[in-house]
């Protein structure tokens, strides 16, 4: 439910980047710091960088804001860099945190109340319950998953008081935000920790035959034909991916989507704009499931090649060869110049390389550009490949695009962040005394000298005026000054200055001291709570569970608990349902239901129908997957019940196991891509709230689309990567599910009080 003008949010990885986002009609920029990032890698700002460009946006007209993603996972080691984070945050007045763990959340709550939440996409929230449980949580904005139809964005927007946020443009994840464990579980760089190693962009065989493909790249979203639709359905932000772009693409792209909205530019001045873009960075385009979640695999992925293409500008017409080299030939279908890029269409990877020497076709003498629709010849490389006839040109990079695009840098006192001060100045026959009054504390400063009567009292005021006006790129600016000088004494201007001086140096440092003793509070608060035992009243079976498809064939389970895994199909037929889950307790007495890990729109209401019928059966003991099930849990059924939650929650640290606990989980599974030293430490300090995963297969990837090879079209079947890797695809439950071949293994943790082993990749239990 939007409040407010539908506003065009643009990446910022750098500084040059914000600026050039707010030149080119950005109402606001997201970025990020040096850490705690879900684009770690990206350039990010200092935080005095993010002081500067935050006092830049709110000094334009209209003001713009400024959105910092603290968005990735923390470990207990890491949390005082979190408070950090958000003490930067809120020194620098941002417009809002985006966020993802719930220790981070915690942290915010309890230690900086006035900052407003965001709901980072890695939350990956995608109904109704979701937005709605943290609308409740205090959170002010949710950013969707991208994979969201737009009936289900329009549905939620509608009817959730809370603003929303929906990607319209850039990269897209192969598995659902949040839920992805490949980058993790393969490289050890997590993508939850912002250090994604973009596992899906890579190449994949069979595992016995001599072929390869990209099953898994996506290309990119590009959402212009839409945008529209969307700030009609009261959508609050429309959000262009890439913090890891040149602040070129970001003013491409804002300035693309800033004609749509403002709808003032024609088609071709659109169409004009895209190609320029495109000219910058564009892979081959997808609407995703915008428009129905009937989109075939083939409209979302290119299995062929990956990278950066550029903007299509003709055909391979012929390739010559003169005493100057071998030359391409084609019509160009965009002015082209020297020292622009072009790539050629093969499979694999396009051939890229610069214009370096450029003439119209059939001539030898070289010239600098030539106009849209010249048939030219361009130089090619040595060691070019061979080029077939037919095959596409792109321009994909553009001296003409650079210039269109060039940016400014704001002034200094532009980027000035200034705390408004009231001054009060006595003057007598032999001081001058200036006061002020900042966080409850008072800062004096005396300067001796005799004074004597001015020849022009009323120029004193005027002297003084001026004097404390040059407050200069000093965090202080005066609003008012009451002067006291009932004898019209004069003083001079070096004198003024010097005490204007001396004043703001005292209010600096009770700046300096009110800010470490508020970090220095939070820091004793964050060890404190580090230090607590974790209490856990509402307990659960201590010992080994055993996770399983509700579905599979019912037997005894050597294990404390059994949990069994819901699926939508499962429940959809509540018959079936309640006669699998009474074969399953006739040898397993301890049963507690898990929620699938996503459910969207029907599907969300089909297994809330049935927790609500199953709890009305008597059962009393759930799994949750996200903050979505949780909700639903909790709302439905009201008493006598425990929750425990899957490793999807993400508890990586105390404090988010204290947080989950809080709302209402009695244990939670570990993060699957957490390292033994961390998980050992984990159960150190969260002994009663961890259950440590022994044994699982998790899904790499969770994904809405099936992943495009040449050799298969099946539900189940193997892949390899260049590493000798193997790895198992399976549709299950009308979603693809990608993990390892083999099982991942963590010791049984010393002092873990519970333990797990997940056979829901259809392993026999």
């Amino acid at each position: 439910m939007a409040t407010m003008k539908t506003e065009l949010l643009a990446p910022a990885g750098s500084f040059d980047a914000a600026c050039a986002a707010f030149q080119y009609g950005a109402d606001a920029v997201y970025l990020g710091l040096g850490g705690l990032s879900a684009r770690a890698e990206a350039v990010n700002f200092s935080p005095e960088q993010l002081a500067s460009i935050v006092a830049y946006a709110h000094s334009l007209t209209p003001r713009r804001s400024v959105y910092l993603a603290v968005n990735t996972l923390v470990h207990d080691d890491e949390l005082n860099g979190a408070v950090k984070a958000l003490t930067i945050a809120e020194n620098a007045n941002v417009d809002g945190v985006i966020i993802q763990d719930f220790a981070v959340y915690s942290l915010a709550r309890k230690l900086f109340p006035n900052l407003i939440l965001h709901a980072s996409t890695q939350m990956c929230v995608h109904n109704k319950e979701g937005a709605q449980a943290l609308k409740e949580l205090g959170f002010s904005r949710v950013v969707f998953s991208r994979e969201l139809t737009f009936n289900e964005i329009a549905d939620i927007a509608a009817t959730v008081d809370i603003e929303t946020e929906v990607f319209i443009h850039g990269a897209l994840c192969y598995g659902y935000s949040g839920l992805c464990l490949f980058s993790a579980l393969t490289t050890g760089r997590s993508g939850n920790r912002g250090k994604c190693a973009y596992c899906c962009r890579g190449a994949f065989s069979h595992p016995e035959k001599n072929q390869s493909s990209f099953p898994f790249s996506m290309r990119d979203l590009a959402l212009r034909d839409n945008v529209i639709k969307l700030r009609n359905a009261g959508v609050t932000s429309l959000k262009i991916e890439g913090r890891m772009k040149s602040p070129l693409y970001v003013a491409a792209a804002t300035h693309l989507y800033r004609l749509i909205l403002d709808n003032v530019a024609t088609p071709e001045e659109i169409e004009d704009a895209a190609k320029d873009l495109e000219t910058v960075f564009s892979r081959p385009t997808t609407s995703l499931y915008f428009n129905g979640r009937n989109a075939t695999a083939e409209s979302i992925i290119d299995p062929e090649t990956v990278g950066h293409r550029g903007t299509l500008i003709g055909r391979i017409e012929g390739v010559s060869r003169d005493r100057n080299g071998r030359f391409l030939r084609f019509t160009t279908a965009r002015d082209i110049e020297v020292h622009d890029g072009l790539q050629i269409d093969m499979p694999g990877r396009p051939y890229g390389f610069p214009v370096d020497i450029l003439r119209k076709a059939g001539e030898l003498r070289s010239i600098i550009s030539a106009p849209s629709g010249s048939r030219i010849e361009i130089a090619l490389p040595k060691d070019a490949p061979k080029l077939e006839i037919g095959a596409k040109v792109f321009c994909s990079s553009s001296q003409a695009v650079h210039r269109k695009f060039a940016f400014s840098h704001p002034r200094k006192t532009e980027m000035l962040t200034q705390h408004g001060i009231d001054v009060e100045l006595t003057l007598t026959s032999n001081s001058i005394i200036a006061t002020s009054n900042y966080n409850n504390e008072t800062a004096t400063v005396a300067l001796e000298g005799a004074f004597t009567k001015a020849t022009k009292p009323e120029a004193t005021r005027a002297a003084i005026e001026k004097a404390f006006s040059r407050t200069g790129e000093s965090r202080w600016k005066i609003n008012k000054i009451n002067i006291n000088d009932p004898n019209t004494l004069y003083a001079p201007a070096s004198l003024l200055n010097e005490l204007r001086r001396q004043l703001c140096q005292a209010l600096d440092n009770i700046f300096e001291k009110a800010q470490a003793t508020d970090e220095r509070q939070r820091l004793n608060h964050l060890q404190s709570e580090l230090s607590k035992p974790i209490s856990n009243d509402n307990a659960i079976p201590i010992g080994h569970s055993c996770k399983v498809r509700i579905s599979a064939t019912p037997k005894k389970i050597e294990a404390n608990e059994v949990v069994l895994a819901l699926s939508i199909q499962d429940a959809a037929d509540r018959n079936r349902l309640d006669k699998q889950l009474t074969e399953w307790q006739k040898s397993n007495p301890t049963i507690r239901i898990a929620l699938p890990t996503l459910t969207r729109g029907e599907e969300a209401e089909i297994v809330y129908n049935a927790i609500k019928h199953l709890y009305s059966k008597g059962w009393k003991a759930y799994e949750c997957a996200d903050i979505a099930s949780l909700h639903a849990i909790k709302r439905l059924c009201k008493d006598d019940i425990t929750i425990t939650a899957d490793n999807t929650f993400y508890a990586l640290n105390k404090i988010a196991a204290l947080q989950l606990r809080d709302l209402g989980i009695s244990a939670v599974v570990a993060p699957a891509e957490i390292e033994d030293d961390k998980l050992s430490e984990l159960c150190k300090t969260a002994t009663s709230m961890i259950i440590v995963p022994i044994k699982s297969r998790p899904p790499l990837f969770i994904s809405e689309t099936r992943p495009i090879t040449p050799w298969n079209k099946s539900s189940k079947y193997e892949l390899k990567d260049r590493h000798g890797n193997n790895y198992t695809v399976e549709k299950y439950d009308n979603r693809w599910y990608t993990r390892l071949k083999t099982a991942t293994e963590h010791p049984a943790t010393a002092g873990a009080l519970r333990t797990r082993t997940d056979l829901t990749d259809c392993t026999n239990p």
